[in-house]
């Protein structure tokens, strides 16, 4: 199931977008294969991500319509007041 995440042609580091785990899916395995292939990955685990953090678990900060409509809320959001 998690062998379709890495492309069929091989590894290009240089030009492949990270890769997004599909619904945060993962295992140790899965990341340690993800390595081997791509420079980083994205998680669906909240928060900032820092540079001595796990670059194949990426931390996101989810903004919709709903929390970025106006600059009070947006800022909220990003604070992690909200």
């Amino acid at each position: 199931m998690y062998h379709r995440v890495l492309p069929p042609e091989g590894p290009r580091l240089q030009t492949e977008p990270p890769v997004c785990y599909p619904n945060g899916d993962t295992t140790p395995a899965v990341r340690a294969l993800v390595a081997e292939h791509y420079l980083a990955a994205c998680s669906t685990r909240p928060g900032w991500h820092r540079i001595r953090d796990d670059h194949h678990m990426i931390r996101r900060i989810a903004l919709h319509q709903n929390i970025s409509r106006d600059e009070t809320s947006l800022l909220a959001r990003l604070s992690g007041w909200i």
